[in-house]
């Protein structure tokens, strides 16, 4: 092999070497906050059960309902002071729980939250929620806004804990 060979073999191995370093240090494909061996909830075992920018939740908070009359009183306050009260969607609470997480009152539109994503690691789980407020450069409606999601997911009796995300959307 020539020496260029070499050279180039070496700079291709160190590049690679460099990448996977970087990749590993980073947690590709891990989230801050969560096990590295907790399981990922799939997208099919949960639902979107609630997602309102003009909820009855003046406070932040999360949520965990493990019951049918717990259920009824958060849906009772997410449409506090509405005439049009959706049905509230049933739960089987052997199986399943809700999670509720709430922003609290915010100043204008923009704002958003989710739980991104569940993990389980063992009896554990971890709920991750992102709340996202609007860069400066985005137009909002003048109106005060109480974000709030709610999502069914498989029921955990063990600890359930909450990690929490902040996100900017910037408006082009």
């Amino acid at each position: 092999m020539t020496t260029s060979r070499m050279t180039e073999t070496a700079s291709t191995v160190a590049l690679l070497a460099g990448v996977v370093l970087i990749a590993g240090g980073c947690g590709l494909g891990s989230v801050t906050g969560v096990p590295a061996d907790a399981t990922l909830v799939p997208d099919d075992r949960m639902e979107l059960l609630v997602d309102e920018s003009y909820s009855g939740f003046d406070e932040r908070s999360r949520q965990l309902i493990r019951t049918s009359a717990a259920w009824e009183e958060a849906w009772r306050q997410l449409h506090e002071g509405r005439s049009d009260v959706p049905e509230r969607p049933a739960v089987d609470f052997e199986t399943s729980m809700v999670v509720l997480a709430t922003m609290g009152s915010r100043r204008s539109g923009g704002y958003d939250i989710d739980v991104e994503s569940v993990h389980r690691d063992g009896e554990s789980m971890y709920v991750v929620v992102t709340e996202r407020s609007p860069g400066e450069s985005c137009g909002v409606t003048a109106a005060i806004t109480t974000p709030a999601t709610a999502v069914r997911v498989p029921r955990a009796d063990g600890e359930v804990e909450f990690v929490e995300k902040d996100s900017v959307h910037e408006c082009s």
